[in-house]
């Protein structure tokens, strides 16, 4: 193996690494925000996550083309320059909270 096949080796490993560690800090994460959460919303939780691997098992994942990234790009800066955004203070009030 040429030194340059296995530095890539090497990174690709270490990238898999770095995945399966924010993969299980994640799992980590979502455990214990169940665990603040009553029986029925911890159902409500599973249904949706159920639901969704389901639609992403039927919908193939695409990645975007540089032309859609582009044209998302001028969306949103068009917006911010109307005044269509949210602030960081409204994202975060309580009065915009998702319900689970």
């Amino acid at each position: 193996m040429s030194e340059k096949s296995s530095t890539f080796a090497s990174q690709t490993q270490n990238e898999n690494k770095n995945l399966t560690n924010m993969a299980q800090e994640t799992l980590d994460s979502l455990i214990q925000v169940m665990f603040t959460l009553s029986l029925p919303e911890q159902v409500k939780v599973i249904e949706r996550m159920q639901a969704n691997v389901q639609r992403l098992s039927r919908e193939p994942l695409t990645p975007y083309t540089m032309e859609e990234i582009d044209a998302r790009l001028d969306e949103a800066e068009r917006d911010v320059e109307e005044g269509r955004y949210y602030t960081t203070d409204q994202v975060f009030h309580p009065q915009y909270a998702v319900a689970v």
